[in-house]
């Protein structure tokens, strides 16, 4: 989709507004905890996490996580895969702080 594309070409701010678009469609046309619905808010959160919105990005992946619980379970590799991203953005949040401590 144009999102993914213009957010692999490393427009990051634009790609962000094009999947905060695709969200909000899908949650009024899908709903909160539909799939389509959970992967667009990750992809979201994917394009927060790039330009460093690390606590933004960590409340989406928060939601998508406890969504696809529900949803798919804790051992589906969705939901992993959500816990994954979660870990990460966590381990950037301190690695930035911790650079500001350095400051």
């Amino acid at each position: 989709n144009l999102a993914t594309a213009v957010h692999e070409q490393g427009r990051y701010k634009e790609a962000e507004e094009l999947f905060s678009q695709c969200l909000n469609a899908k949650k009024t046309r899908l709903g909160d905890a539909h799939p389509d619905t959970l992967n667009s808010m990750n992809n979201f959160a994917v394009a927060l996490k790039q330009q460093g919105k690390y606590k933004e990005a960590e409340k989406l992946y928060r939601q998508c996580l406890d969504a696809r619980k529900t949803l798919l379970g804790d051992a589906h590799p969705d939901t992993l895969g959500s816990m994954n991203n979660l870990a990460i953005v966590l381990r950037k949040a301190v690695e930035k702080q911790g650079s500001k401590a350095d400051s």
